[in-house]
């Protein structure tokens, strides 16, 4: 009898399998295999409109390679649907109050991942006025990746960030 699984999420699927006890399980390795193949990385290329498409494909094609390289090694599969199936960690939220080592925080203004008018930017932007031993730079013209868009930026920021902290 097959049971049509059709409405349950990704998570959940995995969930199922888990407690079945079939962490090993054939659709889960199915579907790392088929995350994982260089013809999804291709296909993921194709839902971007990245104007100048050379060198953008490009730089996905690296980026992602790199991002599924673990993914090839030994307990691969177990570590994947750990990820789907685990806890989600600890809230910044939560864990933020608790920090009393300087933090620097730099955002790209163009991180459409956690975009400056979400709910998380609000709440780490809030975070200097709190707490004096945190500090937010926003970067112009930068992604989520901000040290992958523009390292010489990334610098220049801790570099003046990390001054403007009272001396310890």
């Amino acid at each position: 009898m097959l049971l049509r699984l059709g409405w349950l999420s990704l998570r959940e699927r995995m969930q199922l399998a888990r407690a079945s006890g079939l962490q090993g399980d054939v659709s889960a390795n199915y579907l790392l295999k088929k995350l994982k193949s260089n013809g999804q990385v291709l296909a993921i290329n194709e839902v971007f409109d990245v104007g100048d498409v050379d060198f953008w494909f490009k730089r996905l094609l690296v980026l992602l390679l790199i991002i599924k390289g673990p993914a090839d090694g030994e307990g691969e599969l177990d570590a994947f649907v750990s990820i789907i199936t685990g806890p989600p960690g600890p809230n910044p939220v939560q864990l933020m109050p608790r920090i009393t080592l300087l933090v620097l925080i730099l955002w790209g203004d163009q991180d459409t991942f956690t975009p400056l008018d979400g709910p998380v930017e609000k709440y780490f932007s809030s975070l200097p006025s709190q707490s004096s031993n945190i500090s937010l730079f926003v970067l112009k013209g930068v992604g989520h990746c901000p040290h992958d868009d523009r390292p010489d930026l990334v610098m220049q920021s801790c570099s003046l960030g990390w001054q403007i902290f009272p001396a310890l």
